[in-house]
């Protein structure tokens, strides 16, 4: 699965682009910092902001593996194309993430923004699937482009 999202991502994102990676970098048993050094090294595109995802404590308590990114966070609100974007690895309402802020959040975000739009990761298993779903088990294990996204969008 680890090679083929890896080729997935070189085929699809140029060195040049910006890929917004949601969560689970350092996903499954047994990872460790040579993985996610090596699997990092083996995507070729310079610029990747990385949204911490449950999976990723390794690299949310270590620097050194932090750097291996543009940059790192529990979430990004960013302007693209003309339009607000949250990125996370939660979806607004999820089970697993107890956290009483995260529904707050999101809904916040779109109180401020109505036309904004909401990534998120986490639900590999298929129990969210909407548009905006992100995981590369909901993606045939490719990222998905922003015309793709404003498309789901409108």
């Amino acid at each position: 699965m680890d090679r083929t999202i890896i080729n997935n991502v070189n085929e699809i994102v140029k060195k040049d682009d910006t890929l917004w990676f949601l969560g689970d970098w350092a996903f499954g048993r047994g990872t460790n910092e040579v993985i996610i050094t090596t699997s990092r090294k083996a995507i070729n595109c310079k610029d990747i902001r990385l949204v911490f995802g449950n999976h990723d404590k390794l690299i949310r308590n270590n620097k050194q593996l932090q750097g291996l990114f543009t940059e790192c966070g529990e979430w990004f609100c960013q302007e693209i194309g003309g339009r607000k974007i949250l990125m996370t690895h939660y979806p607004r309402k999820n089970p697993t993430h107890k956290t009483p802020h995260w529904e707050s959040l999101v809904d916040k975000f779109f109180q401020q923004y109505p036309t904004g739009i909401h990534l998120f990761g986490h639900t590999h298993n298929n129990h969210t699937v909407t548009p905006f779903n992100m995981s590369v088990e909901n993606n045939e294990y490719k990222p998905i482009s922003l015309e793709e996204i404003f498309r789901r969008a409108s």
